[in-house]
């Protein structure tokens, strides 16, 4: 073979290897373009496949919607008023919950009356809302109608309760469970609970709802009473103030500014009064009480030592600088403890004693229980209590000045000595009042121990 033949074959079989090398990386780049374009298409595959599941949901949710609106339109008048029924219906393996609604509307407008209103009910809206478990971001299924009671087709003898719960900011307390004679709701965005077709008479009713309290702090509201009169034929309407409660710790200090102990303490805001304990329940002396379940009140609240009604700077009329919490240009927060300073004041009391001899002598205070009304009694059970027996150093003639640390109240002041072996005690009735605008006396008075005693030492 001549070698011009042998370098054309050569070129020949290098243009074919060539060309197949061209082929395989076009089949190559076809096969990744082919993949490419099957993973772009998955998506939309699976998107027209959740769309078609979608639309057979929400297809069914609407059926179910327009059934349970059928079954509604086929109900007796006294069963669509308060109407409110929630219940689970497994279609095709979808469970769907279903909330069918029924509202007795008293005004042209077609909105639910949250105020007293005389006229006569003109029809029933009724709503069923449709959702199911899986939705992609489609809406609820929502169908309404209204159901026409018909001329004379309600009693003229039942009529309709409104209770309307507001916060302590004047916002409305949505979110909380009432019972209106053994029928429950709860209280719409506008604060709102109502109750159609309710017989007339009277009806108890209470509300209630996690961590409120009403202005008694009270966790479940009520009206005074516990009940209210529902007139037939026209909406009546319960209003009051239930807002998440605050708390705080109460502390007791003298005069001098010193912390000490005593059994109970009170806090008042205006006609509302609060004590810790409440009576007839009773404890020790202690530096510091824990005062919950407090409405959260804008003014605050005004303290005090004991819990008798005779303890309260409220008792007394003019009473003024008395301490109070939280301090002015504050409020308290619903639903938060309040950290700050909440002190109960004992004020101080001077006297002077006057006896014969030297020797120990002794001197206390206590309640006094009688006249009427007995303040240092009331409310039964409260705990005034008592302020230990001191003695004092020996002297002879009179001593010095004496200082007692007592609540408000009516207080029997009581000295004793013991010197020579024979024990005599005399006592004075003194009224602790609260400041009044008027200056108080600087006059101190002498319990006379060597005139017109008894025998015996003081006691609480």
């Amino acid at each position: 073979m001549r070698a011009s033949d042998h370098g054309a074959e050569s070129s020949r079989n290098r243009r074919g290897a060539s060309e197949a090398g061209f082929a395989l990386v076009e089949v190559m780049v076809s096969a990744v373009l082919l993949m490419v374009f099957v993973v772009a298409t998955f998506p939309v595959l699976d998107t027209a496949a959740k769309r078609s599941s979608a639309d057979r949901a929400r297809g069914l949710a609407s059926s179910l919607a327009k059934a349970d609106q059928d079954a509604i339109r086929q109900l007796p008048l006294d069963k669509l008023a308060n109407r409110k029924v929630t219940f689970t219906k497994t279609v095709d393996g979808i469970a769907f919950n279903v909330q069918s609604r029924a509202q007795l509307v008293r005004d042209a407008s077609g909105v639910v009356s949250c105020t007293t209103d005389t006229a006569k009910a003109e029809y029933y809206k009724t709503s069923t809302t449709v959702t199911w478990p899986v939705m992609a971001g489609t809406a609820p299924v929502v169908v309404e109608s209204i159901v026409s009671p018909g001329v004379g087709g309600l009693d003229p003898n039942k009529g309709t309760l409104t209770v309307k719960l507001s916060k302590e900011s004047g916002a409305p307390a949505s979110g909380i469970s009432v019972n209106a004679g053994g029928i429950s709701d709860t209280t719409d965005a506008n604060g709102c609970a109502v109750f159609a077709n309710m017989p007339a008479g009277v009806t108890p009713v209470t509300w209630s709802g996690p961590g409120y309290v009403d202005m008694d702090g009270d966790a479940t509201g009520s009206p005074l009473g516990g009940t209210t009169y529902v007139a037939g034929g026209v909406t009546n309407i319960v209003t009051d103030s239930y807002d998440l409660a605050t708390s705080a710790a109460i502390t007791f200090q003298k005069d001098d500014g010193t912390f000490t102990s005593w059994p109970a303490a009170g806090l008042f805001n205006g006609l509302r009064v609060r004590r810790f304990p409440e009576p007839p329940a009773t404890g020790p002396a202690v530096s510091s009480i824990a005062a919950g379940s407090l409405y959260p009140f804008k003014s605050g609240y005004s303290i005090y030592a004991g819990n008798c009604d005779g303890n309260s700077p409220g008792y007394y009329a003019g009473a003024t600088g008395t301490p109070t919490f939280p301090p002015t240009g504050t409020t308290l927060t619903p639903g938060v403890p309040y950290t700050g300073p909440v002190i109960a004041p004992l004020k101080s009391y001077s006297f002077k004693v006057k006896r014969s001899g030297t020797g120990a002598a002794g001197f206390g205070a206590k309640p006094d229980t009688t006249g009427t009304p007995a303040q240092m009694a009331t409310p039964a059970g409260c705990d005034a209590t008592a302020a230990a027996r001191t003695t004092t150093a020996s002297f002879s003639g009179t001593s010095s000045t004496q200082t007692i640390s007592l609540p408000y109240g009516k207080w029997i002041l009581c000295a004793d000595n013991d010197a020579g072996g024979s024990t005599v005690k005399k006592t004075v009735t003194i009224q602790h009042s609260p400041p009044s605008g008027t200056p108080a006396s600087t006059a101190t008075p002498t319990i006379d121990l060597t005139v017109g005693t008894t025998s015996g030492k003081c006691t609480p």
